[in-house]
């Protein structure tokens, strides 16, 4: 297959909070390397191909990153320059120059962690040139994803931290909790002083901007903003055994407990149902709960009509975990659910055809594009009673934390030009950074239509970026402009996904991914939180393998009562009133 314009790599959201770290799914992946389907088999047999969605640009910042013809690096001519084009000038604060190559006279070293990276941005071309104009050296720590919550417990323990932290799984309470201790600086007057990209961005989306002030008002964090598909997870139904067994894709709860059973009758080795239980928000089984009427989430809050409910404490959530035991019980459900990660559930469902249904994405990350010719999308079902399915809505289209300056950093306004440099990933106007996408007419082209389309880039182009989630901008009209190959996964994800889900998408009943909480309710939630989420957790899996929900739901709903659970909904609802209220 040719280079589509997009791939994506799921967004791990707000869910990933410091106490949990589920392992991050599948990351956004800007291709400006990257534009071929087949990458991730490239980089390491045993991944699959990842969805995403290629976060692009502005037209209002004709000023974005970096087309120079000198080549610093040696390199086929594919380079960055000045963003203004110009030489410095300007020397500022701590020796930054304002504008122009280099950022600083005299060279300046920093070191990043982004987690769970496949590869190193600094082995990138493009970014080891820019360090190059930009007389930075810049040290690339990435730790994985199933050490970081250790590591970062340790390094703020220790008081020894990174002068920049990016990715996912920097939470709003830690933000909250660092800013105002002055581990994470506050970033508004130096975005305003040595930005353009940055500052012209907040200027045009004051959303964006409202979404990364924290209550103190200060901006310790920057985001990714893009255009999102409109849910989450969703299921997919192998439909070589339906086929086999002359069933058909199941409509209600009922007919898909009895495919499930003729699944695992058809073959004892296969696995009907599986997920991840403590993965993203991408394999967990939370919106499998909208079937019932009400959608669940990793810490049991949502939103429903702008009040705060615990999904918990609803007769709605006690239907699905009966159902769950019943699928559990029979054999039905993978009895590793619990246990194995992102890496184990692929694995199982990337070699023989194991899996009956399976969570993810986009289907194509447990099974691979290989195996996923076998599946077809499965849509939300029909529950008890006749009840009407809902959904989880798609990620937020502001993801407020994805990266920190630390005090550590002797000059922050350094580190903030490097990023305002490859901020934006080009403009309608101005068509692709090259950057990212390389040089019109050999690595894109304009359609007849107005649309960018990638081109065949060949073996010489493998711009892999692993992941990169570090702050990108995406407008809402280059998104308009963005050609997607009819047979890619992010065709398939933005079209025939987005249109049989959205019927059950409901955007009042959602989590609590765009609020802040003050220092003072962060601190007063801390105990209480952690507690009822452990306590509620590990009653939900033994009630899905052993049952018992019925005997022990009266003193599971009082328990939680007494564990202070109205107050910490009180603190959200508080939280959630002033949000609208602004």
């Amino acid at each position: 297959m040719n280079n589509p314009v997009l791939k994506v790599a799921s967004y791990a959201n707000r869910y990933l909070c410091l106490h949990r770290f589920n392992a991050v799914k599948n990351l956004p992946i800007p291709m400006w390397k990257t534009k071929n389907m087949e990458v991730e088999g490239i980089v390491k047999k045993t991944l699959m191909t990842l969805l995403v969605v290629l976060l692009a640009m502005s037209l209002f910042m004709a000023a974005c990153s970096s087309k120079s013809n000198n080549d610093p690096g040696g390199s086929d001519g594919n380079n960055l320059k000045p963003s203004d084009g110009t030489v410095s000038e300007g020397e500022g604060e701590s020796g930054v120059n304002k504008t122009g190559m280099p950022i600083v006279n005299e060279k300046y070293s920093f070191k990043i962690m982004v987690p769970g990276l496949l590869a190193s941005p600094g082995e990138i071309r493009v970014y080891k040139e820019l360090a190059q104009h930009a007389n930075l050296d810049i040290t690339w720590d990435i730790p994985a994803w199933e050490q970081y919550a250790e590591i970062k417990n340790l390094m703020f323990a220790s008081g020894e931290y990174p002068d920049v932290i990016a990715g996912w799984g920097i939470s709003k309470e830690e933000v909250i909790t660092n800013g105002s201790q002055g581990i994470y600086i506050p970033l508004e007057d130096l975005i305003d002083k040595y930005t353009v990209n940055l500052k012209a961005m907040l200027e045009e989306r004051p959303d964006v901007k409202r979404a990364i002030t924290a209550p103190d008002g200060h901006i310790y964090s920057l985001p990714i903003v893009g255009v999102m598909p409109n849910t989450k997870e969703v299921m997919h139904i192998n439909k070589t055994w339906l086929d086999e067994l002359g069933l058909e894709i199941p409509r209600t709860l009922d007919e898909f407990y009895e495919v499930l059973k003729a699944f695992k009758e058809r073959d004892s080795k296969s696995i009907p149902f599986s997920f991840i239980f403590k993965g993203s928000n991408n394999t967990h089984p939370s919106g499998f709960f909208g079937q019932f009427g009400r959608i669940d989430d990793f810490d049991h809050l949502v939103i429903e009509d702008r009040k705060v409910i615990s999904t918990v404490v609803q007769p709605e959530w006690k239907e699905a975990i009966q159902y769950l035991h019943k699928l559990f019980r029979e054999g039905l459900i993978d009895p590793e659910v619990f246990t194995h990660d992102k890496q184990q559930y692929q694995a199982k469902g990337m070699g023989d055809l194991v899996y009956g249904v399976t969570m993810s994405w986009d289907g194509y990350f447990p099974v691979g594009e290989e195996n996923m010719k076998h599946y077809a999308l499965l849509p939300p079902m029909e529950g008890p009673n006749g009840r009407k399915p809902v959904w989880r809505a798609g990620d937020p289209e502001i993801f407020p934390t994805m990266f920190v300056i630390t005090s550590a950093a002797k000059k922050p306004e350094a580190i903030l030009r490097w990023l305002d440099e490859f901020f934006l990933q080009g403009s309608v106007k101005d068509g692709p950074s090259e950057f990212y996408f390389g040089k019109e007419g050999v690595h894109w082209e304009k359609t007849e239509d107005g649309l960018f389309k990638t081109l065949n880039t060949g073996e010489d182009f493998k711009y892999e970026f692993g992941s990169i989630t570090l702050p990108l901008y995406e407008s809402r009209e280059f998104q308009e402009k963005k050609y997607m190959e009819p047979e890619s996964p992010t065709h398939y994800k933005f079209n025939e996904i987005q249109e049989a889900y959205a019927p059950y998408v409901y955007e009042e009943q959602r989590p609590l991914d765009y609020l802040w909480l003050s220092s003072e309710q962060e601190e007063s939630l801390a105990l209480i939180k952690a507690d009822i989420l452990k306590y509620t957790d590990d009653k939900m899996v033994k009630w899905i393998v052993e049952g018992g929900i019925e005997d022990e739901w009266d003193a599971f709903v009082e328990r939680l009562h007494s564990m202070r659970l109205q107050e910490m909904i009180d603190v959200y609802q508080e939280a959630l009133d002033a949000y609208y209220a602004n």
